[in-house]
């Protein structure tokens, strides 16, 4: 019980009492390190890799199933995030990460030994999380397809608005009107950063939907393009805003009560806008590289 509920102090006190309590296994013939797995927890799975003399038992055996230790990390574990299908991606994520966490410290053996069931724990895996694989998929589908609608229209919109430069071009030159000027110098750069970032984004999206969702593309491919997606498609509303503003400035110049109050009302859709893709694309890009399992991974040398 201590194990599956990561109750450290426990096992630590037990361990230092009789060292062979540490070999205790339940009635289905897992220990210790069995449940601390299946029950996902990390910071006990750290501790019991780092029991000396005992590590090589902890992960060769197999329980009353044929199962050993990677075959129960393919086990479903109990969502820790809440929030829809987006939380179901970080879910399956989650799940990926704890899967070649376990895989990283078992025999090579291991990999490929099937259980009673006949199982390997990679089949185990794909088929305990089939529907969670459906479901990020569909996510990724629906969130890269709105994303593309997005980029697409301001694309056409920073395309437009470099043909009709504010304040029009000369008739005799052809040249821009306010070429020179500060604010018609901050609109071109905003221009053509949007229109390239927007692009950029575009494109970030349609490689999430011409991937082939494999169930290793969403360890870091796909949490990686869709990051830049978002990354990308945030630059280009922020420079579109600033696009939008030295176009005011430029025209409306002298007239500084429009500019204020045109920037004060441009600051509420980026106000509700930018927070979101941040928070959800800062938080993909943590479980994508996070690795909290990096310093599990690293028992192996202890």
């Amino acid at each position: 019980m201590a194990a599956k509920n990561g109750i450290i102090e426990f096992i630590d006190s037990m361990r230092k009492v009789n060292s062979d309590l540490l070999l205790v296994k339940d009635k289905n013939g897992r220990g210790l390190l069995a449940n601390a797995i299946l029950n996902r927890q990390e910071k006990m799975f750290k501790f019991m890799l780092g029991v000396k003399n005992h590590k090589e038992f902890f992960v060769s055996y197999y329980d009353e199933f044929g199962n050993n230790i990677l075959h129960l990390a393919a086990e479903f574990g109990i969502p820790s995030i809440s929030g829809g299908k987006y939380s179901t991606t970080l879910h399956l994520l989650r799940e990926l990460q704890w899967f070649e966490a376990v895989e990283s410290i078992v025999p090579p053996a291991c990999h490929e030994s099937k259980n009673k069931m006949g199982f390997t724990p990679g089949e185990l895996f794909t088929m305990n999380h089939l529907e969670l694989i459906k479901d990020s998929q569909q996510w990724l589908k629906e969130t890269s397809n709105t994303g593309i609608t997005f980029g697409t229209v301001i694309i056409t919109l920073m395309f437009a608005a470099a043909i009709t430069v504010p304040g029009g071009n000369d008739q005799n030159k052809g040249t821009p009107m306010f070429l020179g000027k500060e604010a018609f110098t901050l609109f071109a750069v905003a221009d053509a950063i949007s229109l390239i970032t927007s692009l950029s984004s575009v494109l970030s999206f349609m490689a999430i939907l011409t991937s082939s969702f494999a169930v290793e593309d969403f360890m870091k491919s796909l949490p990686l393009k869709l990051f830049f997606g978002f990354g990308f498609l945030l630059c280009s509303v922020l420079s579109m805003m600033c696009a939008f503003y030295a176009a005011l400035l430029s025209m409306l110049k002298g007239y500084r009560w429009i500019l204020v109050a045109t920037l004060c009302t441009t600051v509420i859709p980026a106000s509700l806008l930018i927070p979101s893709i941040l928070r959800r694309s800062t938080r993909i890009l943590r479980f994508a590289i996070r690795s909290g399992f990096h310093s599990i991974k690293n028992t192996k040398s202890h």
